[in-house]
């Protein structure tokens, strides 16, 4: 988590390389926190597509 929050300051300030982008987004659907991440490990809920 700590690092989660380390790339989304330098995302905020606009300080964040593009090496660590894939980082970032890898990280986010390896913690499920997006849509597509959690709908891929079987959670539903209503009103969301897919």
């Amino acid at each position: 988590m700590a690092l989660l929050i380390d790339l989304e300051s330098a995302l905020g300030a606009g300080k964040l390389q593009a090496a660590l982008v894939t980082e970032y987004r890898r990280l986010l659907a390896d913690l499920l926190l997006t849509p597509q991440s959690l709908s891929g490990a079987g959670f539903r809920l209503p009103g969301w597509p897919g």
